[in-house]
């Protein structure tokens, strides 16, 4: 009897330490999906912005924080004596959802009550006008930022592209930012 409730209480012991390495490599799972979630959405909206730069003639920004077309910046933008490149004005301010400043996009443009506003939020960018000096003439070159959202709203991820739409219609570079 006594070695019968020994080995009860050792599967016990061991089915609550599988247990917990299974929550934990659910948690990771999930982690996991949410970071790619984030990167796919950041690399749509990559995408949507570069399309659109390949699809539109006139962009016009003004030197403002506030841009023209919502998502269309100058690469410098003064705010309160500060200059600051548009990426870090819109970043620091934490203007990713909003409308009025960046190009968004959402699961749903009316949320349902079991939905978190927040949450609807699915991607969004912004464009800059990279400076050009007189000497370089026609030289059409743009830094795409694109922010994804994952499962959470504590994930999330920033990339971005240098583009340049010249004869060459090509994209320099991309990065992660964070």
């Amino acid at each position: 009897m006594l070695f019968t409730l020994v080995i009860i209480a050792l599967l016990t012991s061991v089915s609550v330490v599988g247990m917990q390495n299974t929550i934990q490599a659910s948690r990771l799972t999930q982690s996991y999906t949410s970071f790619s979630l984030a990167q796919q959405r950041a690399q749509s909206a990559l995408f949507k912005a570069y399309n659109y730069l390949n699809n539109e003639d006139d962009f016009e920004v003004n030197d403002e924080s506030k841009p023209v077309i919502a998502g269309l910046y100058p690469q410098l933008v003064t705010i309160e004596g500060k200059t600051l490149s548009a990426w870090r004005y819109v970043d620091r301010n934490d203007l990713w959802r909003d409308d009025r400043y960046v190009k968004t996009f959402r699961q749903a443009e009316q949320p349902s009550i079991n939905q978190d506003y927040l949450n609807s939020y699915l991607s969004s960018y912004i464009i800059e006008e990279i400076l050009k000096s007189e000497k370089e003439g026609a030289f059409h070159s743009y830094r795409i930022t694109a922010k994804g959202y994952g499962l959470s709203d504590s994930t999330q991820i920033m990339l971005q592209a240098m583009v340049d739409l010249s004869a060459s219609k090509r994209q320099l570079s991309w990065s992660i930012v964070h």
